[in-house]
This record gives structure tokens, sequence and C-alpha cells, in this order.
């Protein structure tokens, strides 16, 4: 492989055991890496005991966070060996255009910029990512003295990989289409190249330098033919492993979702029935005045309560300013959703 960018991710999706690039390993390396996949499956099984073991001093959403890490990873495992014969025709059609710019001098410095940006994102994320999740663990769930021995040791590390190997695919996704894209943006220049040419003599091409022309035709056409293979086997394996390894996680979510909509209304019309009580203890104080002799110290009391109870009403807020009432769910549906819609539209989906 002559990109650096895609030896580092395909390296470090080795070093998590996801093998995409198999088919490029000699008959001794494949037989390694199948014994380390049995192992690491294992491992799997060992970390699936431990979680029914921790089940009882964990929380319930941590558990369920915990299984999605196990069934994602044992996914991209499966699926990145399942279409790593695709894949090796991807990573084909990639060095036969990579070897036709190899010359290219813009193309190697926007390729060794976003090999840069690539390491320091890798580092930063993996830093970071490592570090809230440990700290996390070892403050809220479990002590110290526990994560040393040998089971919550186990268990949190392996869960760390698991989280890894899962998230480092998209980085995979990524480095590819930079790939391509670069191809694209070379065989873009190559044409205004000649396009200055002509302006350049204005049009008028000599029989010889017409089969050059040809050639380069024939070239560019066979390059662009490789891009387009390129994102078809793209959209073949990432779109089917994609969808496999996000579908729990966005079910999990989608339920966490709606959790959240449900509470939101229970707490709105627990608010709404607080706000009516209110009103109603409001109106009973005003028939109680009508009633009550105006010469009865009974009537001064119960015109000081309802004074009391009409300038301090009952109000109750949320996040600050937001009052909980039957208003609270559609105006966080409509946060909501008013974040995602400007979302698409710096993404230009909308």
């Amino acid at each position: 492989m002559g990109i650096k960018m895609l030896t580092l991710v395909l390296r470090l999706e080795n070093l998590f055991c996801v093998f995409r690039n198999y088919y490029f390993f000699t008959r001794k390396h494949r037989i390694i890496t199948n014994i380390r996949s049995l192992l690491e499956i294992a491992f799997m099984l060992i970390s699936v005991y431990l979680l029914l073991y921790l089940s009882q001093l964990t929380k319930l959403s941590s558990t369920v966070t915990f299984s999605l890490s196990i069934i994602n990873s044992l996914m991209t495992m499966v699926s990145a060996r399942w279409y790593a014969r695709p894949f090796k025709r991807l990573l084909d059609y990639i060095n036969i255009n990579h070897n036709y710019f190899s010359q290219d001098k813009i193309y190697l410095k926007a390729l060794e910029k976003h090999y840069t940006m690539l390491k320091v994102l890798a580092f930063c994320y993996g830093l970071i990512g490592v570090s809230l999740f440990v700290f996390r663990r070892l403050d809220s769930e479990v002590t110290f003295e526990r994560f040393i021995k040998g089971q919550y040791a186990v268990f949190f590390t392996n869960v760390i990989l698991l989280n890894a190997r899962y998230y480092i695919e998209y980085v995979v996704f990524y480095a590819v289409l930079v790939v391509l894209t670069e191809h694209v943006r070379c065989l873009s220049r190559r044409i205004q190249e000649d396009v200055e040419v002509y302006e350049k003599d204005e049009g008028r091409i000599e029989e010889h330098s017409m089969r050059m022309q040809m050639e380069k035709f024939e070239q560019w056409t066979k390059i662009y033919t490789n891009v387009k293979e390129g994102s078809n086997l793209f959209n073949h394996i990432f779109g089917v492993q994609g969808a496999c390894g996000t579908t729990p996680t966005i079910l999990f979510y989608s339920l966490k979702f709606f959790l959240y909509i449900l509470a939101l209304f229970m707490l709105s019309r627990s608010a709404f029935e607080l706000r009516s009580s209110a009103d109603w203890l409001r109106r009973d104080l005003v028939k109680l005045l009508i009633y009550c002799p105006i010469d009865q110290p009974s009537h001064r009391a119960t015109k000081d309560l309802l004074r009391l109870v009409a300038t301090r009403t009952l109000c109750t807020r949320a996040y600050g300013s937001l009052p909980i009432d039957m208003t609270l769910l559609p105006s966080s549906v409509m946060l909501f959703t008013s974040y995602t819609v400007i979302a698409l539209q710096f993404n230009n989906v909308v």
C-alpha cells in the first residue's frame, strides 16, 4: 500500500483485531490472524460472562451500553472479514490511480496534509475518549480497589477495546473517501491544464498531439472508471456494514428518546394539574369571600389568603426559565427539530 494514510488506518484496525485487509496477507499471516480472531471472540464471551456478573453492580443503562459495544464490535469484525475480498478490489482500484498520480506534487501534498490531520485527530480522540471512559467508570460505578481486581480490569479494558474497534471503522470510511476525492480533483486539474493549452494554441492541435490527446482521454476514462467502481464497492461494503453496526445503537437511543418524551409528558401533566389545583383554590376562596360577612374576622383572613394565592402563583420551571406546563413537550420537540433542520442545512441536505 503506497498511501500512508490508508496504511495507518488499516494497521490500527489490525491492532484491534479487525482484519479488513485479510487477503493482502500471506498464508502464514492468515493463520495467525484466524487464531487471534478466535481468541478475541473468546475474550468477548468472557466479557459477556462478566457483564452478567457485574449487572447487579452497574446501572441498567451502562449494562445496555456495554451490550451494544459487544454487539457492534462483533459485527465490525465479522463484516470486515466478510467483505475483505471486495475491499481488496477497492484498494486495487485506488492503487492503480495512485500510481498514475504519484508524480503530482499537489496530490501528494494533499495526502500528506490529510495524513497529518488524521494522526492528530486519532491521537486526541483516543486519549480523550479513553481517559473520560476510564475515569468515569472509576469514579461513578466501581472503586479503584475493585477495578484493580482481575475481573474488573479485564471487563473494562475489553469494553475500551470494543468501543475503539467500532469507532475506528468510521476513520477507515473517511480515509477511503478522502483518497477517492483527491483522485477526482487530480483528474480535474489534468483537464484544466489541457483546457489552458487549448486556449493558448487557439484550438490548433497537430496530428501527433491529437494521438497523445486520445491516449490521455483513454487514461482519464480508465481512472474515472476506477473511481466509480471504487465508490460502488464502498457503497457495497460500508453501506451494509454501517447499517448493521449502527442499527442497534439507533434503536437503543430511539427508545431512550421515546422514554424521555414520555417523561416530559408526565412532568408536564403533573405541573398542569398543580396549576389547575391552584386555580380551583383561588375560585373557592373567591366564593368563600362572597359568602363571608364583611364584619367577621374570617372575611379579612379569607381576603388575605386570596391575596397571597393571587400574588404568589405556583409556577414550576425547567432548564432555568422554561415553564413546566403542557407547552413543555411541544417546545422541547420544536427545539430538537429546529437544531436538526439547522444541522441539515449546514450539510446542504435541505
